[in-house]
């Protein structure tokens, strides 16, 4: 995901929605987010009572476009979670799976790009040890709910590696942007005896970018918890650059490694096609 923060003055009108009124629980990744509404995961769950708990924790985020880990001491006291002090490790490795899906006939992944999601989580598996992390927890988005054999790849990544992916809903990614975000806002804690400033939620938009899909999220906190509010759409990265290789250029998607040198007039006709 791509998640920025801007502080605006008025609510955004978009379709509403109820949010789990739950301490987040589970890890997840993006910047800082490392945290999931708890009916997203019902093994190793965290306690998130109101007593200060500095966890180190790993966060995979198997996105469209490219997969994702982050490694922080969380304070898990707090709502959303905060990062005490820097992050441990960030590292983001390029892996085009919404690309590869839209270059197949058959509305699956190929085995070369499932092997290549493997080696990679491998690798950040091995990192995450490294650095003691307690939990290791991931989600997977917008290219798992498309893929026809998603659930086989979902599979081997917990058989040969132990990790559970978790995928996600549309909605849901949109709530874990919006806490990214707002963690990202939010002024991390200047030590582990000092808990973060409280942070307005109602000040934050999240914008969430991915490979396959893209979110629009506010959120307000009232009586019943928090309330959502997303603006959700089917395009991303990868499919849009799909279908402007495709519809503007005229060529096979599944021949094309890239789209570029792009003219100005080839970007004019793309617009009205998304």
């Amino acid at each position: 995901m791509i998640c920025s923060t801007t502080y605006v003055p008025n609510r955004l009108v978009t379709s509403k929605r109820s949010a789990r009124s739950t301490k987040i629980s589970g890890v997840v990744a993006c910047r800082a987010a490392m945290g999931t509404p708890t009916s997203l995961t019902n093994a190793d769950q965290i306690d998130t009572s109101p007593k200060r708990e500095l966890l180190t924790l790993a966060a995979l985020d198997v996105g469209s476009g490219a997969t994702k880990l982050e490694i922080a001491r969380v304070d898990t006291s707090q709502d959303p979670w905060s990062i005490v002090g820097e992050v441990l490790f960030s590292e983001q490795a390029t892996l085009l799976l919404a690309g590869d899906l839209k270059a197949q006939s058959n509305n699956c992944l190929s085995d070369p790009i499932m092997d290549s999601a493997i080696d990679i989580l491998r690798n950040f598996k091995s990192i995450a040890e490294k650095h003691d992390a307690v939990k290791l927890r991931g989600i997977a988005t917008a290219v798992f709910r498309l893929a026809d054999n998603a659930p086989e790849l979902l599979a081997r990544i917990e058989n040969e590696l132990g990790i559970k992916l978790t995928v996600v809903s549309q909605d849901e990614e949109g709530e874990i942007g919006f806490l990214t975000a707002a963690t990202g806002a939010q002024q991390p804690a200047a030590s582990d005896e000092a808990p973060a400033p409280p942070l307005d939620l109602s000040s934050v938009v999240a914008w969430d970018s991915g490979g396959a899909s893209f979110q629009l999220t506010v959120c307000d906190s009232g009586p019943e918890g928090k309330q959502y509010q997303i603006y959700q759409g089917p395009l991303g990265a990868s499919l849009a650059t799909a279908q402007f290789v495709e519809e503007v250029q005229n060529r096979p998607w599944a021949e094309v490694t890239t789209p570029n040198p792009i003219s100005l007039e080839e970007a004019e006709a793309l617009r009205p096609l998304l």
